[in-house]
């Protein structure tokens, strides 16, 4: 069924797939708030820069079987491949080798351009030169425990697991002619990794963590 010229097919609803690794990303902390002598540290809360290294594919296909057009939203669409973001990170500790971690951070983005190749997109077609705007969304949010499997009088090393919270959409829209179209997931992600900390010195400390973590959405 053709509709008039965003140039727009259109058809009916739609099914998702969607494909968003995520880089590893290095946290510039600033000062921790401690509630507590250096070596037994019941609370600590911090603000800081992530910076990322980002690659995000997608397509969301039409209702009556047509694939929807693969999309690098970073070379296709204009969406910036590296940037830096702040995140808020803070932690309980309940007992000497077990705490609570929270994070939250938004890796949120959007671009205008003028497309080179023609995108189907949630049954919409944009044709070649189409100036399309697009936003990308991405706020996570992170719960996950700590047991620390092995102390010292310096540091630790800990076992981790837990949630990733994570809020994703992407939207292609034609200002111009009033076209919108996108989808979008709210998704628990269980993550486990490894968290330490080293004091090397009396007004310096170490930390480092590594977490993995993943999502297939649709086929």
């Amino acid at each position: 069924m053709n509709k008039k010229i965003v140039q727009a097919r259109r058809y009916r609803s739609a099914r998702t797939l969607l494909s968003l690794p995520l880089a590893t990303a290095l946290i510039l902390t600033g000062p921790t708030v401690m509630a507590e002598p250096a070596d037994f540290n019941r609370f600590g809360v911090s603000i800081g820069a992530f910076i990322t290294e980002r690659d995000s594919k997608t397509r969301l296909d039409g209702s009556i079987g047509d694939p929807g057009t693969p999309i690098d939203l970073e070379s296709d669409l204009g969406l910036d491949k590296s940037g830096t973001v702040f995140r808020f990170d803070g932690y309980y500790r309940f007992s000497e080798k077990h705490r609570l971690d929270v994070s939250i951070f938004d890796l949120s983005r959007s671009s205008s351009r003028q497309i080179e190749t023609e995108i189907e997109w949630d049954d919409v077609i944009y044709p070649i030169d189409t100036v399309v705007s697009s936003n990308f969304d991405l706020q996570i949010y992170k719960l996950a425990y700590t047991w620390s499997f092995m102390r010292r009088d310096k540091g630790y090393l800990g076992l981790t697991a837990g949630l990733y919270v994570a809020d994703i959409g992407t939207r292609l829209a034609v200002e111009s002619l009033g076209s919108r179209s996108g989808n979008g997931v709210t998704a628990p992600l269980p993550v486990v990794g490894l968290r330490g900390e080293y004091d090397f010195a009396e007004k310096w400390t170490f930390r480092s963590s590594a977490e993995v973590f993943a999502l297939e959405y649709g086929d």
